[in-house]
């Protein structure tokens, strides 16, 4: 660039300007390529399979299992702090455990595993 900005245009300098333009044009087409791939989804269609969860039982357990395989991918435990990852780009989220202070998270034992089997 600079050979350009100084008014020098040589052989290599031409080709060097010719291949990054070709590798621009190629990087828009698959660019486009990739957005075509990508599902586009109504507002009607993201309401829809939402509300699916809407009438299920809170109390059962394969609803319950259901909906968090759903959204959360997982969750890390550490001695100050939970971090949530959900199932979407940059979906995490870290939580103290001063914000869930008086939640029934913070009881005075682990829960019992066996009640979510």
């Amino acid at each position: 660039m600079n050979a350009i900005q100084q008014g020098v245009l040589t052989t290599s300098t031409k080709e060097r300007l010719e291949s990054l333009e070709q590798e621009k044009e190629e990087l828009k087409v698959t660019i486009l390529q990739f957005e075509l791939q990508k599902p586009k989804y109504t507002k009607e269609q993201v309401i829809e399979w939402i509300s699916q969860f809407k009438y299920g039982d809170v109390d059962s357990k394969d609803y319950q299992r259901k909906i968090i395989d759903i959204f959360l991918n997982s969750i890390y435990i550490f001695d100050d702090r939970l971090v949530l990852t959900y199932n979407y780009k940059g979906g995490t989220e870290t939580i103290s455990l001063k914000d869930i202070e008086g939640s029934d998270l913070m009881s005075g034992s682990p829960p019992s595993w066996n009640k979510y089997k």
